[in-house]
């Protein structure tokens, strides 16, 4: 688990926009990540820390933090919407 309390979606976002620096940086991320994927064999709704693993392999530049947002992505999660605050963490962790 990478924590509570802390956007990680949006900082992943950030970092997979650097590394495809145009108007369509994140489809093309997700266009890259399902290349990667399928070549590899992976399905990264079944095997999320295989396809991790596999796209950090596949581009070094990329951070955890940015290969589990592509995964997000590619498994349909977005980023929630903006000006959304996350909620209190679960009671067993208060």
């Amino acid at each position: 688990m990478l924590g509570i309390g802390r956007d990680y979606t949006r900082e992943g976002e950030t970092l997979l926009k650097g590394l495809h620096a145009d108007e369509t940086a994140l489809e093309a991320a997700e266009e890259w990540g399902r290349g990667v994927l399928a070549r590899s064999g992976l399905d990264a709704r079944t095997q999320s820390v295989q396809a991790i693993r596999a796209l950090r392999s596949a581009d070094r530049r990329l951070s955890l933090i940015a290969a589990k947002v592509l995964v997000d992505r590619l498994n349909g999660r977005r980023a929630p919407r903006q000006g959304r605050k996350p909620g209190p963490p679960p009671a067993t962790l208060r």
